[in-house]
This record gives C-alpha cells, sequence and structure tokens, in this order.
C-alpha cells in the first residue's frame, strides 16, 4: 500500500497536469463560444442521479469580457466570480478571481473585495501564464512551450519569492506520430521533490484516458498508473460541447450538460 505522502504526491502531479491541459482546453472553448456568438451558458453536472447546475457564463460582448458564476459545493471560501478577459481573436488574456470576506488591515479584521489572477500572453509557439496574489505581486509563472501542432512538447513552472525566484518542475512532452498519446517526464525540485515518468494515453478530444508510468521519491519508485472512464461528448451545430456521457457505447450515463443561449 503507498504511504499517503507518496499518494499525495500522485495526486499532486496529476493535478498540476490537469491544470494547464484544462486551461488550453478551456481556452479553445472560450474561443468556439465567442466566435459563434453566445450570450449565456449553465452547465449542469450530475448529482444524486439528477443535473444541477455547476457553473453560469454571461458573455459581455461589449467589454470583451465572459463572467463565470460557480454555484458547485466545493466553491472557494468567499468567492464571487471570475471575469474572463479576451482579445479580438478570442483567446484569453485574463482570468481574475473575485472575493469578499475578511481580511486584515493594519490591525483589525474588515470586510472588504479583494481578487487574486492569471494573466496569459499567448503566442505562436508557447503560452505564459503569470498569477498574482491579493496586493497584485507575482506569486508564480508558467511558460507553455508548443510545437507546430499547438501540442506541449515542455512546460517549465517558476514561483517567486520576496527575495529569489525557484524553478519549481521542468515537465518534457513527447507525442507519438498520430497525436494519440505521449511520453512524459517530470522534474520537480519544489518539495516533495519527485520525478514522474510514463505514457499518457488521449481519446479523441485530447482528454487523458490513462497513464502508465512510475513515480520516484527519495529514491523510492511507486507506481502511478491509472486509468481513467471513457466519455463520449457531443457538440451542437455551431461545434460547441453540450452533452458528455461516461461509459461505453454499450452503458452511458449523462454526467454534464451545457445550456447554451446564442
Amino acid at each position: 500500500m503507498k504511504s499517503i505522502t507518496t499518494f499525495t504526491a500522485i495526486c499532486f502531479s496529476i493535478l498540476l497536469f490537469s491544470q494547464t491541459n484544462d486551461f488550453i482546453q478551456f481556452n479553445d472553448c472560450v474561443k468556439k463560444l465567442t466566435a459563434s456568438g453566445f450570450k449565456s451558458m449553465e452547465i449542469l453536472i450530475s448529482k444524486n442521479g439528477s443535473l444541477a447546475l455547476d457553473k453560469k457564463y454571461i458573455y459581455e460582448k461589449d467589454n470583451n469580457e465572459i463572467i463565470i458564476y460557480d454555484y458547485s459545493n466545493d466553491t472557494k471560501k468567499n468567492f464571487l466570480q471570475t471575469n474572463v478577459k479576451i482579445d479580438a481573436n478570442g483567446n484569453i488574456t485574463e482570468l481574475k478571481d473575485i472575493f469578499k470576506g475578511e481580511i486584515l488591515e493594519g490591525d483589525k479584521f474588515v470586510i472588504k473585495q479583494y481578487e487574486s489572477k492569471k494573466k496569459i500572453s499567448n503566442e505562436k509557439d508557447n503560452i505564459q501564464i503569470t498569477s498574482y496574489n491579493s496586493k497584485n505581486e507575482i506569486i508564480s509563472k508558467e511558460i507553455v512551450l508548443l510545437d507546430d501542432k499547438m501540442k506541449k512538447v515542455e512546460s517549465i513552472l517558476s514561483f517567486y519569492l520576496p527575495d529569489d525566484i525557484l524553478i519549481s518542475e521542468i515537465v518534457k512532452f513527447k507525442w507519438n506520430s498520430t497525436g494519440t498519446g505521449y511520453d512524459y517526464e517530470k522534474l520537480q525540485f519544489s518539495y516533495p521533490k519527485q520525478k514522474v515518468i510514463g505514457h499518457y494515453e488521449v481519446n479523441k478530444y485530447g482528454d487523458v484516458e490513462s497513464f502508465k508510468g512510475n513515480l520516484y521519491i527519495d529514491n523510492t519508485q511507486e507506481d502511478a498508473s491509472f486509468i481513467l472512464d471513457k466519455k463520449t461528448k457531443k457538440f451542437d451545430s455551431k461545434g460547441n460541447l453540450v452533452q458528455i456521457y461516461k461509459g461505453d457505447n454499450k452503458s452511458q450515463v449523462l454526467i454534464e450538460e451545457r445550456r447554451i443561449i446564442y
């Protein structure tokens, strides 16, 4: 049985991968929505056998901004909304999480609105994601290098400390010729120091289906392999995702529905 430390490290590795991967997919989703002239979208997910509202998108075209309201149970404390700034091509340029709650000012707590944000620079061969805290100080920067097919080939994550910049991790991706999977190598220099080596398989939507490989921590090797449930996606006539089903063709269960108003 894996120790708690090792299990946490594996989950942390998978989470870090999914955050980067999710941003690229999220950016593609936003581009398609804005290009198709959507006005709003509700995302409903399966809970206890029925669909429940999870998120709502409102497109403020005049401001080049999408407002996202989160209704999930795992919403961050004091969270109000996410503001998504986009450029003329529909690419995300800024993600701003807005909160309202008690913060310490001087020697007392006051109720105040505050925010954290990410600024995104989209270039032909790279994406740069810079994260800021509520004081507008840089706390981290991720650079994702892309090939000529806009697939990730390398990413570098750095943390910004008061007197230093720490390279936290370097990840390399080597895609196969069919684009259905890639060899993966991650070196993490921040605690817990670790290395992950293996191979990811992805489906036709670009979603991860499985990983086969190992995690190395403190000269110990642990199996980090996993297989995810197969999913099927359905799109509307404008090319936007509207339904996600879990399971194979013989037994499919609707787990997410997107209701889009144009």
